[in-house]
């Protein structure tokens, strides 16, 4: 089954707003990020998935080469058996 999560459904901050019981997280490290004024598109990798995108507030302190824990909000999730590939677009 593959999944599909949006980018502001991941967060560097948790639990709180992220509403999956309990919270579900990958260490994942940063590759890039890309301030937006008032957020973040922050562009992660895991050595299984290099093109993940979180989208998170401008006041978080993620920097390049970081390794941090990405929480997961799963109620936020998409699954579908018609998903062949999910690409992450902000």
């Amino acid at each position: 089954m593959v999944l599909g999560i949006r980018p502001e459904a991941l967060a560097d901050r948790g639990p709180a707003g992220v509403t999956g019981t309990p919270p579900s997280l990958l260490t994942m490290q940063v590759a890039l990020v890309q301030p937006l004024g008032d957020r973040l598109n922050v562009y992660l990798s895991t050595s299984k998935h290099d093109n993940l995108i979180a989208q998170v507030t401008a006041e978080s302190r993620l920097r390049t080469s970081d390794v941090v824990p990405i929480y997961f909000d799963m109620n936020r999730a998409v699954s579908s058996p018609l998903i062949r590939a999910v690409v992450c677009w902000p």
